[in-house]
């Protein structure tokens, strides 16, 4: 089953806006049509952003939220750190997909990230949809 890997930014556009592409890309995690892949450092991550006051999220909506992905995900803990992304809080999620050997980490940033690192292709979430939606 194709693996995939979420940065924070398509969560949190995918929970302030229920529709458009990261909300598709979410929907389809909880279809099944993925396995969603998950580390502790990425669900402390989403926690914390889904929290903040800007968001207007009550802490058991966010508790909900990440309680979700949890379920509909696979946590792992990756063995090696990575040093590779121009901002080091992006590293884990590199981590994460590297060390299950995911095929995609899906972000609304990717000029954060190479376009590719050790297999893993790091695209925007609607670049996401036509690959994987395509019949």
């Amino acid at each position: 089953m194709l693996k995939v890997v979420l940065d924070t930014n398509v969560l949190v556009s995918a929970v302030i806006s229920p529709t458009g592409p990261p909300a598709r890309v979410l929907e389809l995690a909880a279809d099944g049509a993925f396995q969603l892949i998950v580390s502790p450092p990425i669900i402390a991550e989403y926690e914390g952003v889904l929290a903040r006051r800007r968001f207007g999220l009550s802490v058991g909506t966010v508790h909900a939220i990440v309680a979700s992905i949890r379920k509909l995900s696979i946590e792992i803990v990756p063995s090696e750190p990575l040093a590779y992304c121009r901002d080091p809080g992006d590293d884990k999620f590199l981590a994460c997909a590297c060390a299950t050997g995911a095929e995609f980490l899906v972000t609304g940033n990717a000029r954060h990230f190479p376009r590719l690192f050790q297999g893993v292709r790091i695209v925007p979430p609607a670049i996401f949809l036509r690959e994987i939606e395509r019949p």
